[in-house]
């Protein structure tokens, strides 16, 4: 709705209703194939404070985000529920209680030593699933966290992420 009416304010409506529809059939088909897979639990951070080389305050997407909807398209199940606030901030302990299936951190560099600190500190916390199954990813740049056009690129990235095991970045 929005590029529809940046179009429309920059005489652009041809152009920006070929995006919307392009858009909207791109979520479409990641939905679709999202359907075929079951789905799994998935704790998205975006922030965390370390002590010692431990986590200790992560700051938690929940739903009601435009990144939990997009993870639901994807096929995922955000584990951190909109009830308290959008971004709260878990304990490790409170992580350990969720016991998420894939782990997706946000991160500000996307920089192969900024993907190798952030999936390193996850393994203070082995008894995590995600931990234990190697399903810890980093998304690296503030492409993946600003709402727009990009959203498929993010879109893109947490099916990815969904979809193969392993530590990773994207």
């Amino acid at each position: 709705d929005s590029i529809l009416k940046l179009g429309t304010l920059c005489g652009r409506q041809e152009q920006a209703g070929a995006l919307a529809a392009e858009m909207d059939r791109r979520l479409a088909d990641a939905a679709a194939r999202a359907a075929a897979r079951p789905r799994v639990r998935v704790l998205m951070t975006t922030g965390r404070e370390m002590e010692a080389q431990q986590l200790n305050e992560i700051y938690a997407i929940s739903s009601g985000s435009f990144l939990s909807d997009l993870l639901g398209i994807a096929g995922g199940e955000n584990c951190v529920t909109g009830k308290i606030a959008e971004y709260p901030a878990l304990s490790a302990e409170g992580i350990l209680q969720l016991n998420p299936d894939v782990i997706i951190e946000f991160g500000e560099t996307a920089s192969k030593e900024a993907s190798a600190a952030a999936l390193a500190s996850w393994q203070s916390l082995p008894g995590l699933e995600a931990v234990r199954r190697g399903r810890v990813h980093y998304l690296g740049g503030p492409q993946y966290t600003i709402p727009g056009p990009r959203i498929l690129e993010t879109l893109a990235a947490l099916e990815q992420c969904l979809v193969t095991g392993g530590e990773g970045a994207s």
